[in-house]
C-alpha cells in the first residue's frame, strides 16, 4: 500500500487560520511582541536546542500572527492585550521568591517554601498574577 505524500503545513496559512478560530473567542487573548533578538545565534556560546529546531521556529511568523490576530479581534469588537513576562519561570507563584539557578528543569522546585510544580504552570500562574490588572 502506497503512503499519501503530505506537505508540511504553510506557516501563514496555520497562523490565519489560528487567529480567524481565536478571534471567535469572547475573551481577550493576550500575547508578547516578538523580540526578534532572542532569535539570532550566538556564534561564540554552545547552542541549547538544535539547529532546525530553530529554523522552525524562525518559519513561525511570530509577528504576522500577532498583526493578524489583533486585526480580527477588532473586527469582531474584542481587543488584544500585549502583556510582559520577563522573571515568570524564576518567580515562585507561592510566595514570589526569585530562583536564579533554574536551568532546564521541568519541574519547579522552591528552596523558599518548598513549592513543586510543572515549570510551565509556574510561568503561566506568574503572567497571570503579573498582568491582571490589563484585564479588568
Amino acid at each position: 500500500m502506497l503512503k499519501k505524500k503530505t506537505k508540511p503545513p504553510n506557516p501563514r496559512q496555520s497562523s490565519a487560520r489560528a487567529a480567524g478560530k481565536r478571534s471567535g473567542a469572547p475573551s481577550s487573548p493576550s500575547t508578547e511582541p516578538p523580540k526578534l533578538s532572542q532569535f539570532k545565534v550566538d556564534r561564540g556560546r554552545k547552542r541549547r536546542i538544535l539547529s532546525s529546531t530553530a529554523r522552525g521556529m524562525l518559519g513561525l511568523c511570530h509577528y504576522s500572527f500577532s498583526e493578524l490576530l489583533r486585526y480580527k479581534m477588532e473586527r469582531v469588537g474584542g481587543k488584544m492585550i500585549t502583556c510582559e513576562e520577563e522573571y515568570t519561570s524564576k518567580t515562585c507563584s507561592g510566595c514570589g521568591k526569585l530562583k536564579e539557578n533554574l536551568g532546564g528543569s521541568e519541574v519547579y522546585k522552591c528552596v523558599f517554601c518548598g513549592a513543586h510544580m510543572d515549570r510551565d504552570l509556574n510561568g503561566a500562574k506568574n503572567i497571570l498574577i503579573k498582568n491582571i490588572e490589563m484585564l479588568f
